[in-house]
């Protein structure tokens, strides 16, 4: 007769173990994907609860800057209440001594349960903006070209 009691809370709990679980889903945006070292880097983060109750539930993000080889540069960390779902908008300040190169921004999102972590890149200094330059220089060699051409015609 004790063994019953015994598997009733047992299966129980792993009933509520399953119900109260709340998986996350997220999603990053990183706004500015051309920067120079010292300035902020901005995202933003979509959290979305999968429930479908209307329970608010504290979310902690863990946000940073890392280099390619998955060195933190730069961490914050933040708890965001949540119902459903929000957007978050994160940002970071670079350090001055950061190299031209690409980086990557990376947020984990937590709410004790369950985890995910989205990220994006983006580029500091000279690389970011070669191919506009490029551009920008090619488009007003052609348009003086033409400029010099239609004026020699009359």
């Amino acid at each position: 007769m004790e063994k019953a009691p015994f598997a009733f809370m047992l299966a129980f709990l792993l009933l509520a173990g399953t119900v109260l679980a709340t998986p996350i889903k997220v999603g990053l945006d990183v706004f500015t994907k051309n920067l120079n070292a010292g300035e902020d880097v901005r995202a933003l983060l979509t959290v979305e609860l999968d429930t479908n109750e209307s329970v608010k539930r504290d979310v902690v993000v863990s946000y940073m800057v890392e280099d390619l080889a998955r060195n933190v540069i730069v961490q914050k960390t933040g708890t965001f209440p949540v119902t459903g779902s929000r957007d978050i908008l994160l940002k970071l300040t670079l350090p001055d001594y950061m190299q031209d190169g690409r980086y990557v921004f990376r947020a984990v999102a937590e709410t004790g349960d369950s985890m995910q972590e989205a990220m994006g890149e983006f580029l500091i200094g000279e690389q970011s903006d070669n191919s506009f330059i490029g551009v920008a220089a090619l488009a007003t060699a052609i348009i003086i070209v033409l400029a010099v051409a239609l004026k020699r015609r009359k």
